[in-house]
């Protein structure tokens, strides 16, 4: 009995080392190791069908955005002046109201209180009517040009069959010059753009 457990115990041994070396050398079967073709169209095969798009280049360089940003900027800057001089009646409305308000009866100066306070509400009313009208025109532009944008990927899509698209903005640590179509898509965004500007002139 002793014997044959110390047979048993050899035999095991000597097929746990026969499948440890089969596991480890492949043995005679071929079909547990790629070939080198297979290897190698395997690892190109992912390569292009991912690219990116450097945002804050691109927005800086597309020309339709720039005159947007331009025009609204300035509108902006005249919109604020405008207000500041609004403003500046407001505060001269309620001096004169403070200053006055001692030799004024009580019902002169309810009557002073309610025309300042129309005043004042006229003045935060129009502030925020004319802001909202600017950030409404900003949202509208910049619509447009997120339509052209996407119109434009979708047409390099369907010609370079490329199947994602990342958006970088601010730093990028690494990338594929390749999959960069920032500037293909910066040159077809300004060509329609050039386009459009013609037949409207």
């Amino acid at each position: 009995m002793k014997n044959g457990n110390i047979i048993f115990q050899v035999v095991l041994a000597i097929a746990v080392v026969v499948l440890f070396a089969l596991h480890f050398t492949g043995g005679d079967d071929t079909s547990a190791k790629p070939s080198a073709s297979s290897t190698s169209t395997e690892s190109a095969a992912p390569k292009g069908n991912i690219v990116y798009v450097r945002m804050d280049s691109l927005l800086n360089n597309y020309q339709l955005h720039t005159r947007y940003m331009t025009s609204l900027s300035a509108k902006e800057q005249r919109l604020r002046q405008d207000l500041a001089k609004r403003e500046e009646n407001v505060l001269i409305e309620r001096q004169t109201l403070q200053q006055a308000a001692p030799s004024l009866t009580p019902t002169q100066l309810r009557t002073a209180q309610n025309e300042y306070q129309r005043i004042e509400q006229a003045y935060l009313t129009y502030q925020q009517t004319k802001m909202a009208e600017l950030q409404l025109e900003n949202d509208s532009l910049m619509k447009i040009v997120k339509d052209d944008i996407d119109q434009s990927i979708a047409d390099l899509q369907t010609e370079m069959g490329f199947d994602y698209v990342l958006q970088y903005q601010g730093t990028l640590l690494y990338g594929d010059s390749l999959a960069d179509i920032t500037t293909q898509l910066v040159q077809r965004l300004n060509a329609k753009d050039n386009a459009s500007t013609s037949s409207e002139e």
